[in-house]
Parts: C-alpha cells; sequence; structure tokens
C-alpha cells in the first residue's frame, strides 16, 4: 500500500484551523476500516513477500506444506504427514519464524515448527516473507517468516463444511458456523483427520546392496488421529475493537520407524493451547495515529512413549509455554512518511522430563526477549520512489 493510500485509508483531513498552525495537505476522504492482516504485506514494502489466499487452493484437496512448496525460495522437507518444516532461500528450519494470527509458535527449546500440525482447513490466507522481517511482526528472523492466518467472521449466519476420503482408511472432516453483524462476529469451527497408514512398501532388510532379501510388506504403526478446534470473535464501539481467539490442537501417532529397524509400539501425542487478544484504536491525533496491542498464550506439549529397546528407548514429556505482548501503531506525519513502531516482549519456558523408571528432569530452560522496532516509510516523485529505513532492537 502507497503512502497516499495509507493517508486515505486512515482518513487524514486538513488539521490547520483545530490545531492552530500548519495546515495538513488534504488527501481524498475515503472510509477504510484495517482491522485484520489482509493489507499488512502490501503495506509493508521492504519485505520480499508471497500472498498466498483461500480461493486459490478451495477447488482441491491439498495441504500447507504443498502450497508452500509452490512458493518461490521455500524449501519443505517432509516425513510422511506428519512432520513437515520450512527453510526460505537456504536458510534452516529453525531461523523461519511462524505465526498463527499473529502468535509465534516458534518453541523455547529449539526446533523448526511442524506445519503439518496446522490443519488448512480453516486458514483464509498465507503470507510468506524472505529475508527481511517487517517491522510489524514482533520478532527479526534470518530466513524470513510465514504468518498464517485463519478465517474470520464474514456475512450472516451461515455454516459449511465438509468430507473427504481415501485409501488406508484416509479421512477428513471440517464444519463452521459463524456470523458477522455491525459492531463484531464470531465464528467457531472444528476440523479432524486420520489414517492407518499401512501403505505397502518394499522392505530392503537393511542390507540396500543385497536384493535377495528384500520384501513387501505393510507399514506398521504408522496411524495418525488429528483434532481442532477454533474459536474467533471481534466486538466493536466507534474507532476501537477488540478481538479474541482460542485455538485447540491434538494429534496421537505411530513412530515407525526405520525399514529394518521399526517400532511397532512407540507413539507420539502433541497438543497445542492457544489463547489471545487484540486490541486497536483509530481516528486518534485528528486521525493520524492508529495504535494496536496484543497479548498473548501459548502451550504446547510433546509426549514420546518409546517401545524401550533400541533408537526408542528413552521416553519424554516436553512442556513448552511462551506468553506475549505486544504494543504499536501507525503514526502518518504529512503527506510523505508513516513511521510505524513496535515494542513486544515474550517469556518462554521449556519444561523437559522423561517420565520412564529412572527418568527425572532433563532440563529446565527460561528466555525473555524484548524488542524495538522503528520505521519510516517515505515517499517521493509523487509515489515512484519509497525509501523505508527500519530499525529493530532486541534484548534476550
Amino acid at each position: 500500500m502507497s503512502l497516499m493510500a495509507l493517508l486515505a485509508a486512515i482518513g487524514v483531513a486538513r488539521a490547520g484551523d483545530a490545531a492552530g498552525g500548519a495546515v495538513v495537505p488534504s488527501v481524498p476522504q475515503e472510509t477504510v476500516t484495517v482491522r485484520e492482516p489482509a493489507d499488512r504485506l502490501r503495506a509493508d514494502p521492504t519485505a520480499f513477500g508471497t500472498v498466498i489466499e483461500a480461493a486459490q487452493w478451495a477447488d482441491r484437496i491439498t495441504t500447507l506444506p504443498e502450497l508452500l512448496r509452490g512458493v518461490v525460495g521455500v524449501q519443505v522437507k517432509s516425513i510422511g504427514d506428519t512432520l513437515s518444516t520450512v527453510s526460505i532461500r537456504g536458510s534452516t528450519a529453525e531461523q523461519v519464524m511462524v505465526y498463527l494470527d499473529g502468535v509465534p509458535l516458534n518453541r523455547a527449546a529449539g526446533g523448526a515448527v511442524n506445519l503439518a500440525d496446522i490443519p488448512l482447513a480453516q486458514v483464509a490466507r498465507i503470507e510468506v516473507y524472505r529475508g527481511m522481517t517487517p517491522a510489524s511482526l514482533p520478532q527479526a528472523s534470518i530466513g524470513g517468516a510465514i504468518v498464517i492466518t485463519t478465517r474470520a467472521p464474514k456475512g450472516p449466519a451461515a455454516g459449511d463444511g465438509w468430507v473427504s476420503a481415501g485409501s488406508y482408511r484416509t479421512g477428513e472432516v471440517s464444519a463452521s458456523y459463524g456470523e458477522e453483524k455491525p459492531r463484531g462476529g464470531w465464528r467457531v469451527a472444528a476440523d479432524g483427520a486420520g489414517s492407518d497408514g499401512d501403505f505397502p512398501y518394499l522392505d530392503p532388510n537393511g542390507t540396500p546392496d543385497d536384493p535377495t532379501d528384500d520384501e513387501v510388506t505393510a507399514r506398521v504403526n504408522n496411524d495418525f488421529r488429528r483434532a481442532h478446534a477454533l474459536a474467533r470473535g471481534h466486538w466493536r464501539a466507534g474507532e476501537t475493537a477488540l478481538g479474541f481467539e482460542l485455538d485447540a490442537f491434538r494429534r496421537e501417532q505411530g513412530v515407525p520407524g526405520l525399514d529394518a529397524f521399526t517400532s511397532p509400539t512407540a507413539r507420539l501425542e502433541t497438543s497445542r493451547v492457544l489463547v489471545s487478544g487484540t486490541a486497536e484504536r483509530a481516528g486518534l491525533a485528528s486521525g493520524r495515529l492508529v495504535l494496536r496491542g496484543a497479548l498473548a498464550w501459548h502451550d504446547e506439549r510433546d509426549r514420546f512413549d518409546g517401545d524401550g529397546s533400541g533408537f526408542f528407548a528413552q521416553d519424554s514429556d516436553n512442556d513448552l509455554v511462551s506468553t506475549s505482548l505486544s504494543g504499536g501503531g501507525t503514526l502518518v506525519a504529512g503527506t510523505r512518511h508513516a513511521l510505524n513502531f513496535l515494542v513486544s516482549y515474550r517469556d518462554e519456558t521449556a519444561d523437559l522430563r522423561d517420565p520412564s523408571p529412572g527418568g527425572g528432569d532433563v532440563g529446565l530452560a527460561t528466555r525473555q526477549v524484548a524488542g524495538l522496532t522503528l520505521e519510516d516509510q517515505m515517499v517521493f516523485a509523487a509515489g515512484r520512489l519509497q525509501v523505508v529505513p527500519s530499525l529493530r532492537h532486541e534484548a534476550t
């Protein structure tokens, strides 16, 4: 979005008489309420990015990792349907920040975000930023960022749903209901999926150079079951908007192991609970200032039950909690400048345990990250030239 469009979007008008000073050049009057992050990418020219809208995959069955494979500069690595990680422009998967409705999913214990744990059924938009992290996001990252936005309430009261089925007792179901009113809206949704995953494969018996002992056999302990629920809502009063979200996810799956080292009993459980609230106030400083704030709590738990032998001897029970707070806004300074600012704080805790006999606490790690971002969007030559200096400072 150009600076002139941004000026129009927040309703800048002549304020010289009221201020008793210099007259602000007038711009075309237009009422545009920007409360969803739909225009973030277009409003931030510092980012080399791609936006994927829901309409682009509405007519086919696909997944989030499959969609990202088609984005320039993005590499996705997957193991079946239960683990997918992403890297951007040669970065590692840990160097890419992944946001769900503005809340970072990267964990305090490190490791990449598993994109397979983000069901596509409730996603409305995917934004991929390559390289520089936009000032609107609370944390910097070397590789870039992926911002995932779920479906918001829209239109009169209505519901939708669908069911799909495939081989090896694979199926998926989704349903949602919500409505939008002049002063707010709400939406609830649920989806689930599962598969036995017992497909036939060629087992080389651990001797890939000796085909005499190869055999075709069925994959064992390769099943998974997934459940996901989402509730979103918002309320408006004049120039103030409040929003909330609750996202809950759970996956239970087998860990089949390797072809020569199978594991018929090892299991992995993953759960996620995300609660967030947002606030926005527009129309301040004669329409020149918009303020925003957000508070979020994210709890993710992984529990692995091994079969007690080989590579699967050690159990684990990890609980990773993060609380984040951010505040910022946009200030239009004249017809050539738009100042963006953001202050953020995140507290993370990783509690790692081994529940097996003789196990115990593996480690407890905490981290606090504070950040400050300032950015000035400057426009020259009637909008043909934009200069956007940005400064970000983080302390851990």
